[in-house]
């Protein structure tokens, strides 16, 4: 299925307008009453999405038609709820009993809303949640061997997926700032990159929690051992099969389809863990490299004179012997520098 089978042609329109930011704003306006109200009464979001316009002293640029050329903040906010509902981040509801305007959103946008909260606020990772959940799903699970069987299969391979996801993130992430060394020209730089940004946005968030807890090394052959049981007990794995269709109905179109997928799941939940180990090794490889690579940086960087006197200087370096008056005429005919006497408080002649 095509992604525009599923959200609207002009959903991302609000994305790429002169007033992005605030229809961003607008957004996580909503998402908060959306996770916050049971149902978000249209009146209650203008009043919030006013407050925080006030709060924020933004106003739209004059860039779509129907915002009025005088409006206020809660015209901008009225206008700016029409232009959400017209792009399909939400719809307007009508409630049967109280005839007050509700909003409603859809499931797609809920997505996007996440998405976006998860992109532009600070969190930590917290992957020891990861491991020890898994853990603890699967272990419960192997000791009830009961209805939630397959529920804990899949809770712990879409955990695991996760987990792998994040990991995979974190080593794009310190490759790319390693990357961007190269683009910093002075030490100022360098420490800004480092400190202000990589050590805020890398090693705080996403390699120290990594590096702090043990639930990796400490949970995963327990994680192993269960499943390499479940691997190879042929009625336990039908019994999963068999729930999967009653708990899940829809997602198999038969008993053989989730018996494959059942299967599917134990192996790549295992195929993950055997590879998690590789994988930290190589963030540890990665961070190891673009410490030393930001050392080597600044150190080139602080030796090497970037100003007009160090280039002369380093020209002069490596210029051939030459006697007195051979450099005199090569300096007097490409570089046209001049010879610069002055007297010293102690009537010395200085030359230069």
């Amino acid at each position: 299925m095509s992604l525009f089978q599923v959200i609207p042609e002009n959903f991302f329109s609000i994305l790429v307008s002169q007033n992005k930011e605030i229809y961003l704003l607008a957004l996580m306006v909503l998402r908060r009453s959306y996770r916050s109200e049971l149902s978000i009464r249209k009146t209650d979001y203008i009043s919030a999405l006013t407050e925080e316009l006030i709060s924020r002293s933004l106003d739209l640029a004059p860039e779509d038609e129907g915002l009025p050329e005088d409006s206020g903040f809660s015209g901008q906010a009225h206008f700016l709820l029409r232009k959400l509902v017209a792009c399909g981040w939400v719809e307007e509801e009508t409630e049967d009993t109280s005839f007050a305007d509700t909003l409603i959103i859809p499931d797609y946008a809920a997505k996007f809303l996440s998405l976006f909260h998860e992109l532009t606020t600070d969190q930590h990772r917290e992957y020891n949640k990861y491991v020890f959940t898994t853990y603890s799903v699967l272990k419960n699970a192997n000791e009830t061997r009961d209805d939630y069987l397959f529920d804990a299969l899949d809770f712990a391979y879409r955990n695991t997926a996760a987990l792998v996801e994040d990991l995979k993130s974190l080593l794009s992430n310190i490759r790319r700032y390693h990357q961007l060394l190269s683009n910093q020209v002075d030490v100022k730089g360098v420490l800004a990159q480092h400190f202000d940004q990589f050590s805020e946005e890398v090693e705080k968030k996403f390699y120290h929690p990594i590096k702090t807890f043990d639930s990796v090394d400490r949970f995963r052959p327990g994680i192993m051992a269960i499943l390499g049981d479940w691997r190879v007990d042929t009625p336990l794995r039908d019994q999963m099969a068999e729930l999967a269709l009653t708990r899940a109905p829809g997602r198999f179109p038969d008993l053989f389809s989730a018996r494959q997928e059942t299967q599917a799941m134990i192996d790549g939940i295992i195929r993950y863990y055997d590879h998690v180990p590789e994988l930290v090794g190589e963030i540890d490889r990665k961070h190891r490299r673009y410490l030393v690579a930001a050392y080597d940086r600044i150190i080139y960087l602080s030796q090497s004179d970037q100003t007009i006197k160090g280039k002369v200087a380093r020209i002069l370096a490596a210029l051939p012997d030459l006697s007195q008056e051979d450099l005199e005429e090569l300096l007097d005919q490409n570089l046209q520098l001049f010879r610069v006497g002055w007297f010293s408080d102690n009537d010395q002649i200085g030359r230069a």
